[in-house]
């Protein structure tokens, strides 16, 4: 990233997020949207066991160039109630772009909308001098019950181009560092993050 604050602005606004719920709660304001106040919850830094997966859709592939090809991300926490989601989604590259973002950032899924999810951080970067790929999503859900898993959820997609081939294997991953998963008492799950492997021919 450009500079320190661009470096953590994805947490930052998750965190902010996170506190603006716990503040609607106890305050009955706008997050809340009239509800009467109740006691904020006990926040805990101290992550739960592993129940959620986070992983790439769809899995390895190859893409011809010209092709246009999109990657989504889906999250599987099953039985967790969930207040909030920061990603960071990184992949590398040798010589040209092969897989060139379509836009500056992701494809919401529109059904989360209806489902009290917002996105206070959505972008993609393409940084030429490192080679790399960046995208960041925050989603924080303002509901004061939290969000039920259900399954398998795609939260974004990508949408790129194939404009030329690799000569390597395409490594999309999760930055462990900035990727988060809490519940809506403030737990932090432990996520299982699985990349996956693309290649432009």
């Amino acid at each position: 990233m450009k500079n320190l604050s661009q470096k953590n602005r994805l947490l930052l606004a998750f965190v902010i997020g996170g506190v603006g719920i716990l503040i609607g709660v106890s305050l009955g304001n706008y997050f809340v949207k009239g509800r009467g106040p109740s006691p904020t919850p006990e926040v805990t830094t101290a992550p739960s066991k592993s129940r959620a997966t986070l992983s790439f859709y769809p899995e390895e592939t190859e893409v011809d160039v010209g092709d246009e090809f999109s990657v989504e991300i889906r999250l599987n926490a099953e039985g967790l109630v969930l207040s909030g989601l920061a990603v960071r989604m990184v992949y590398e590259y040798e010589g040209d772009l092969p897989l060139e973002p379509q836009d500056v950032k992701m494809r919401v899924n529109p059904a989360l909308a209806g489902m009290d999810w917002v996105f206070p951080v959505n972008t993609i970067e393409v940084d030429e001098r490192n080679k790399r790929v960046v995208a960041e999503l925050a989603a924080v859900n303002l509901n004061p019950g939290g969000y039920p898993a259900e399954g398998s959820v795609t939260f974004a997609t990508i949408d790129f181009n194939a404009e030329s081939s690799s000569s390597n294997d395409l490594a999309f991953t999760f930055d462990a560092e900035n990727t988060k998963l809490l519940t809506k008492d403030g737990r932090e799950v432990e996520i299982e993050l699985v990349e996956r492997l693309y290649s432009v021919d």
